[in-house]
């Protein structure tokens, strides 16, 4: 089992834990990924406050062992879940948009897989909604690093619903430096535990 970072980061800078982190996640087997990553979809799939929810705001995962959420996406699809995916738009925006088939999707700027064309249902998520948030590095205050774009954290900061982080094992860690703009998670999901704040 991996084991969780220990250091303390209150004076490190938010790149140097971004590099590291991303090389910890990087440096995944591809069974660790993909074993990982279900379990920690099966954990977040479980938790009341996803299983009760009227939609679930959730990104596509496509790069650096990013947990994989395309399964969930296709299995929550299936079982007649309203699924909404995240869209980029230009000065670090993003926006939501409603995913009828997971097959809507089609790459998009950075690599990403976004709904475009007629598959494009741009809106506000509904009441009730929860989000499943990506990120480099978490602690088990709540506290997240993405990759620095902000499109998450400007989002995150009107979004009333519950917030869970996806993370590896090795994601997790003390300390994170937190800024005032920077949005707390509810839980983190790991493989082996759920931090609920």
């Amino acid at each position: 089992m991996a084991r969780m970072e220990t250091t303390n980061h209150k004076t490190t800078d938010k790149k140097a834990l971004r590099t590291r982190h991303l090389a910890l996640r990087r440096a995944l087997s591809e069974e660790a990924w993909r074993t990982g990553s279900a379990r920690i979809l099966e954990r977040a799939a479980a938790l009341p406050e996803v299983a009760d929810a009227s939609a679930i705001l959730v990104y596509v995962a496509v790069r650096d062992n990013e947990v994989d959420t395309q399964p969930f996406i296709r299995s929550a699809l299936a079982a007649g879940r309203e699924i909404w995916v995240p869209v980029t738009r230009p000065k670090g925006r993003m926006t939501w948009s409603r995913l009828d088939a997971f097959d809507e999707l089609s790459p998009a700027a950075f690599g990403l897989l976004e709904p475009q064309g007629e598959a494009l249902r741009e809106g506000d998520p509904p009441p009730g909604s929860v989000v499943l948030v990506p990120g480099l590095a978490f602690d088990r205050t709540g506290a997240r690093i993405g990759f620095g774009g902000g499109y998450f954290d400007r989002f995150l900061a009107g979004f009333p619903g519950f917030k869970a982080g996806l993370a590896f094992d090795v994601q997790m860690t003390e300390g994170l430096p937190v800024e005032p703009h920077d949005i707390r998670m509810d839980a983190v999901v790991t493989e082996t535990t759920t931090h609920r704040m």
